[in-house]
């Protein structure tokens, strides 16, 4: 970035590598072809990650593990029943039908023994949110008998108690005036007999995704005269069973109103980061107005904007006659009229850090500078470490609200949690001191680096370790109480409480490691350093992972596909981002100087055009226009720069995939189908024999095995084995403390039909 000699063009300035003068504009070639490989290696990676890898790890899982989504539907869009009592039954005869309608298309497989039936239904009701209250007051009365097993007195606890009762009460009432006695059904899990059967359901149900679709089932699949949406559950200990009972359009509501508290937490984060970063900068504002003549030429004002902006800070010298410092016309050896503050302070930007540095004389006389430098150097460190402070409370605060929009899985809350917290983590670290001196800044010249680069390199540092130390204190605060408390007079469920480590935060890894990517792709070709912290990041999050994941938490739930497959599908964007900076910075004409493309005549052409460059800058007599003619002034004449078409191709042709991608996808989701239907239908009517399930590559563990065996395994190995709520993690210990409520027995002993 540093400018170049008079009667030089700065693409034509010589550095020295090895033993051998370079134009600057071939090294910067050089870097140009180096980081398009990186980026051309980081896209090939996350298309094979996200279309090979992911897909092929979820095959291989699904093979190797027997789990209860082998066997488990999730039945929805259920029609409105007023009599609830026979509905289970009622459903598993349907299905029952459907799988032997199916069975009976098929060829007859003499191997094949296992019988085609209904298993297990578990119905889940609309009680308006009441199982959250449920299990708040069947906590209460866990914790009221650990205070009676004490002697203490209960009588606050019993007030808290008798007020969630009724809440209960009334939201029983709500629902009754609803016009029917009966609890609206939301859902079901049914539960068949062989993993087969699954498929041929999914398979005879393919078009129920689709709403409008959807309405194209034959009657002999509808329900009730209502169309049924069929797919996989998710396995019962990643369920979340207090947001089972809400109805979706609470959902989308508090979906909406999430959204606007995102917004209003990244509002704040904005806010303090401008002021901080504001801060900042102004306490140098007036040392950066003291322009040099080659910066500013550098920067694109021009040459003669900027002989006359400078105060011809070389021609001066610093002398103390009579210990009073004085500035000297070092060429006619007199004294300047003009000695004020501000003509001391030009002299001192002028002269530079490196030399006043060095020398007490300068260090005293220009001691406003270095304070100011000081100052500024103290706010951007304190600034960086806002960042990562804010990101760590502002995670917090996201994962929390987040819960809020009442999602039925683990996974579900988890993949919600990772949208909020990567995208304002990405935005507050790469992108808020940015625009903060974007006034200052419009591009990234020499003065960028100084400030934002800086800054931005600053919080990158920081997180490589900030984020474990969060992860090992939150690791030490229960080690630390148990080892300050003791268990003797303590009740059971007071000491299970205390050794049971706190769940595993998958969210926040997953959040943590994209921000990392994605500031580390977006902002690495003019700072290759950041990638030198994301793998000191990864490094250091592998390890304090891997230790606070065996050592440090509970044993997590299985999760499904969600989370790997949204993050996988975000980082296809990384390379995209990557290839838009690049232009940008390569195709800068102070910073990196460099060529436009063409071939031998258009390299004679620029010969010819930097020779007469060279002879009339030595004149500083061309405007700012000549000075910057043939350079890059915007970003699309940055396309065509010979270290930056690589990287326009690259943009381009993934601009092109993904709208190939999202056509197909539209395709696939809509014309994709009807053709698929269509074409089984035509195999249905001619070839009655035909199996109607998709084949498998290779055969599932699962499908070998019937739901008794099955379940057996499950327990055994990935506990539970059921979709009753009283076996759920969270619900087992509080099963005896929820009473008789209205509804939910139906959720806890739901219909079942064994055939």
């Amino acid at each position: 970035g540093a400018p170049a000699v008079a009667g030089v063009a700065q693409e034509n300035r010589l550095v020295v590598v090895g033993c051998q003068a370079v134009t600057l504009a071939n090294v910067t070639d050089a870097f140009g072809w180096f980081d398009f490989l990186g980026t051309c290696i980081l896209t090939i990676f996350t298309i094979w990650f996200r279309f090979r890898k992911v897909p092929k790890k979820a095959r291989q899982a699904d093979k190797e593990q027997v789990t209860c989504s082998d066997f488990t539907l999730e039945v929805d869009v259920l029609p409105s029943i007023t009599d609830t009592a026979n509905v289970a039954r009622q459903l598993q005869q349907h299905l029952d039908e459907r799988l032997q309608v199916a069975r009976s298309k098929e060829m007859a497989d003499p191997h094949d023994t296992k019988e085609s039936k209904v298993r297990e239904v578990v119905l889940v009701f609309d009680r308006g949110m009441e199982l959250d209250v449920v299990k708040k007051r069947a906590e209460l009365k866990l914790k009221r008998e650990i205070i009676e097993s004490k002697g203490e007195e209960t009588t606050k606890i019993d007030e808290k108690i008798k007020k969630l009762g009724d809440e209960i009460e009334a939201t029983q009432q709500a629902v009754t005036k609803r016009g029917s006695s009966s609890l609206p059904i939301l859902r079901a899990f049914v539960t068949l007999n062989t993993s087969q059967d699954v498929k041929r359901l999914l398979a005879m149900y393919r078009l129920a995704d689709f709403r409008i679709l959807r309405k194209c089932q034959s009657d002999e699949l509808k329900f009730k005269d209502s169309v049924l949406r069929l797919r996989r559950a998710p396995e019962p200990s990643n369920i979340i069973w207090q947001n089972q009972d809400a109805p979706d359009c609470l959902r989308y509501r508090r979906t909406f109103c999430v959204f606007m508290v995102w917004l209003l937490i990244m509002g704040i984060c904005l806010l303090l980061m401008f002021l901080t970063s504001k801060q900042a900068n102004d306490s140098l504002k007036k040392f950066d107005d003291q322009s040099v003549e080659v910066h500013d030429a550098c920067s694109g004002q021009g040459l003669a904007e900027a002989a006359e902006k400078s105060c011809h800070f070389a021609t001066m010298v610093l002398q103390k006659p009579n210990d009073e410092y004085v500035l000297y016309n070092k060429t006619l050896n007199k004294r300047l009229d003009d000695q004020s503050q501000k003509t001391f302070d030009c002299y001192c930007a002028g002269v530079g850090l490196t030399k006043i540095a060095r020398n007490s004389t300068l260090r005293t006389a220009c001691r406003p500078l270095l304070e100011a430098v000081t100052t500024k150097t103290i706010i951007s460190v304190v600034a960086a470490l806002i960042v990562v402070v804010v990101n760590v409370v502002m995670s917090s605060i996201l994962m929390m609200i987040a819960e809020y929009e009442l999602p039925l899985s683990i996974s579900a809350l988890n993949k919600a949690q990772v949208l909020k917290v990567f995208v304002a983590q990405t935005l507050n670290t790469a992108f808020i001191v940015y625009f903060v001196h974007i006034g200052d800044y419009s591009d990234v010249e020499q003065g960028w680096y100084l400030v934002v680069g800086a800054s931005i390199c600053m919080t990158m540092a920081s997180n490589t370790v900030c984020n474990a130390l969060c992860y090992f204190f939150f690791w030490a605060i229960p080690v630390i109480k148990r080892k300050c408390v003791n268990p003797d007079g303590k009740h059971q469920a007071e000491i299970l409480e205390i050794f049971t480590n706190p769940p595993w935060d998958m969210a926040s890894r997953y959040a943590y490691l994209l921000m990392t990517v994605f500031v580390t792709a977006i902002w690495s070709s003019g700072l290759p350093i950041l990638n030198v912290f994301a793998v000191i990041y990864c490094v250091v999050s592998y390890w304090s992972d891997k230790a606070v994941l065996l050592r440090g938490s509970c044993r997590p739930p299985q999760y499904d596909l969600q989370m790997p497959r949204q993050a996988a599908n975000y980082l296809c964007f990384a390379g995209f981002l990557h290839c838009i900076v690049a232009i940008a910075m390569y195709g800068h004409p102070c910073v990196f100087p460099s060529n436009p493309l063409g071939g031998t005549l258009g390299r004679l052409g620029q010969e010819a055009q930097g020779n007469l460059r060279n002879e009339t800058a030595s004149n500083a007599l061309l405007s700012e226009s000549a000075v910057l003619s043939h350079k890059a002034a915007t970003f699309v004449d940055r396309l065509g720069r010979e270290p930056t078409w690589m990287f326009s191709t690259l943009f381009f042709t993934l601009l092109f995939g993904y709208f190939v991608f999202a056509i197909f996808k539209v395709c696939g989701m809509s014309v994709g189908q009807g053709c698929s239907a269509l074409y089984l239908y035509i195999q249905s009517a001619f070839c009655t024999r035909q199996a109607q399930v998709a084949p498998m590559d290779d055969e599932d563990i699962a499908d070998k095995l019937e739901w008794d065996d099955a379940k057996q395994k499950i327990q055994d190995e990935y506990p539970p084995a059921s979709y009753d709520i009283q076996e759920h993690p969270d619900f087992s210990q509080l099963y005896a403390y929820m009473g008789n409520v209205r509804g939910l027995r139906g959720m806890r002993f739901p219909e079942k039909h064994r055939g």
